[in-house]
Parts: structure tokens; C-alpha cells; sequence
């Protein structure tokens, strides 16, 4: 991760643990990333492959990216563990394949032959993407149709805690926290309202 971070100088100081190799140095693509993925296919339990596929979505290098994305997308014979270790890995990945990223996201959200716990970590993991206006949009009118009720409430309780946030109560605009409470502020009257138990501090504690 050192070698390909955008911001390796300041999170990795060299004064303090020497040089690090290049996002080009060939060894990532030669040497690091078919490791992780051995450790992927030989993993003797889901402990064992949950950890390859979380370091391997942490590298956020592109082609691990692609070696990911069965499982983000659940093919094959993925079981709904793995896919969800997949889709919660992705903290960094190369800013090119962000469109490809949230499409795959969305699709997960808005299907709702997919398993619960898959759909509320895509949506969690999308909330880091900055999705557009639009996605609230209809994110916030899918709870009219949605037959999940476990979902529907914790789509609702996510609009309703991020729309509560007051821009006076975050830091500064430069952030997805604050830019997302603007646009669930904007959709929350399009919701279905519902009961919840989800309690709505998370977030303010975040913004404090």
C-alpha cells in the first residue's frame, strides 16, 4: 500500500521508514498480488480468505480490483461472506474505476433478490463514493417499493440520520459526510417513512 498511496510521503514519512518502491515498480503486479491471490485460492477456511481478500482489496491496485470483482458480484460459487469481506475491502482502489465501482454497488442495492446483508454493505461502502443526487433520489423512492423491511428501515434510518446532520455541526464542505447529509437533506421528504430503532447519534458523533 505504501507504494501506490497518492499520499505515501505523508502517511508513510521517509524519515521514518526509508523508500518505498513506485506505484510502477513491477514487483506489485509480479510478486505481491500473485501471492495474496494464492493465499486467495489455498485458503484452508473463510477466516484464511477473508483475510487475502480484504489485503488484496486494500491494495487497491487495479488488477486486484478485477481479480475482486467475482466476488463483489457474487459469481460462481461465492458464498454471501465472501462477497460481503469483497465489497467491504474496497477502501481504495484507482480513482478511474470509480464509475465501475459504483455501478456494480448500485446494482447490488437495487436487487432485491440479493441478500439483505449484501445490499446494506454495498450501500454502506457507496456512501464513500459520494454517490450523485440522482442515487438519493432513488434511493429515497425505493422504499415505497421495497419488500424488505429490514432494509427499507435501514435505508431510511441512513437518509434520516445523514439529512439531521446541520452543515454548522461538520468541520468544512470538503468532505463525503458533508456533502452526502446535503443531498439526503434534499430527499428525505421522498421517503417512506417507517419506524426504527437505528439510532441516529452515529453520524453527529462523526460530524463532532
Amino acid at each position: 500500500r505504501a507504494c501506490l498511496d497518492h499520499h505515501r510521503e505523508q502517511r508513510f514519512p521517509v524519515f521514518v521508514y526509508g523508500e518505498f518502491c513506485s506505484s510502477k515498480n513491477t514487483e506489485i503486479t509480479n510478486k505481491y498480488i500473485p501471492y495474496l491471490v494464492n493465499q486467495l485460492e489455498s485458503a484452508r477456511n473463510q477466516g484464511e480468505k477473508a483475510a487475502a481478500i480484504l489485503a488484496l482489496g486494500n491494495l487497491g491496485h487495479e488488477s486486484a480490483l478485477q481479480i475482486l470483482m467475482p466476488y463483489i458480484e457474487g459469481r460462481d460459487q461465492v458464498t454471501p461472506f465472501e462477497q460481503r469481506m469483497a465489497i467491504y475491502s474496497l477502501h481504495n482502489f484507482d480513482e478511474d474505476r470509480r464509475h465501475e465501482v459504483m455501478k456494480v454497488y448500485s446494482s447490488l442495492v437495487f436487487n432485491p433478490s440479493e441478500e439483505r446483508n449484501t445490499r446494506i454493505a454495498a450501500l454502506s461502502m457507496m456512501l464513500n463514493l459520494e454517490p450523485s443526487t440522482v442515487f438519493f433520489q432513488k434511493l429515497a423512492t425505493s422504499t415505497w417499493f421495497e419488500k424488505d423491511t429490514e432494509f427499507h428501515k435501514f435505508v431510511y434510518a441512513t437518509l434520516k440520520s445523514l439529512s439531521e446532520i446541520e452543515e454548522s455541526q461538520q468541520p468544512n464542505a470538503h468532505t463525503p459526510l458533508y456533502r452526502n447529509s446535503h443531498k439526503a437533506r434534499q430527499v428525505i421528504s421522498m421517503a417512506k417513512a417507517v419506524p426504527t430503532g437505528f439510532s441516529y447519534s452515529l453520524n453527529h458523533f462523526g460530524a463532532e
